[in-house]
């Protein structure tokens, strides 16, 4: 096993971070990659899957992202996702990271009097739901 001849105070001490002037999240998980490489394989309750490519991701959240831009929102808003766990989830938080927003991710099971008081918190500008909430 190796041994570390540094503290943690020293380490601690002589780390930085190194994030360039301008980085983007959401371009950075989908359109970064190579558009035709498979990105994640989906799997719906009846055991269905489908393979989605990175290229697939950028072009649904390319076409989300629009869509919230031309609802008002845009670098530093909030916006609240009241998705399940799907595909579709992943895509909103992309559209969102790259308007540069912030994508609050909540659960249904909070209540709507929870859910209410956390988007109000927030300043959210918006929410996307599913159509089951």
């Amino acid at each position: 096993m190796p041994r570390f001849e540094l503290s943690y105070e020293t380490l601690r001490d002589r780390f930085t971070w190194a994030i360039p002037d301008r980085f983007n999240m959401g371009v950075a998980c989908a359109d970064d990659h190579d558009p035709h490489r498979i990105a994640l394989i989906s799997v719906d309750a009846t055991g269905g899957s489908r393979e989605v490519s990175f290229g697939e991701l950028a072009r649904l959240s390319d076409r989300l992202a629009n869509v919230l831009r031309g609802m008002g929102v845009g670098r530093g808003d909030r916006v609240g996702v009241v998705v399940p766990q799907s595909l579709e989830t992943g895509i909103v938080h992309l559209a969102v990271w790259k308007l540069g927003a912030v994508s609050l991710p909540l659960a249904a099971l909070l209540g709507p009097d929870a859910l209410a008081y956390r988007l109000s918190d927030a300043g959210a500008k918006l929410v996307v739901v599913s159509p089951e909430n």
